[in-house]
């Protein structure tokens, strides 16, 4: 049987890759948005979302 602090830090563990993995699909959606896009306020939005999704799958404020 696994020890349950263990189990505690696995899920933790794989709760954040899954919120990276989603805020990198976020990412490449947008920043394909933004390749294909010729509205740059469009752009604009999409490099936002890209960036407020990697913040917060990173926990971190700090300027991406």
């Amino acid at each position: 049987m696994t020890d349950p602090d263990d189990q505690a830090k696995l899920g933790k563990l794989a709760s954040s890759v899954l919120r990276l993995r989603a805020a990198t699909s976020t990412a490449l959606i947008a920043f394909a948005e933004i390749e294909r896009s010729e509205d740059l306020d469009q752009a604009m939005a999409c490099a936002k979302a890209a960036r407020i999704a990697l913040r917060r799958a990173l926990g971190t404020s700090e300027e991406i």
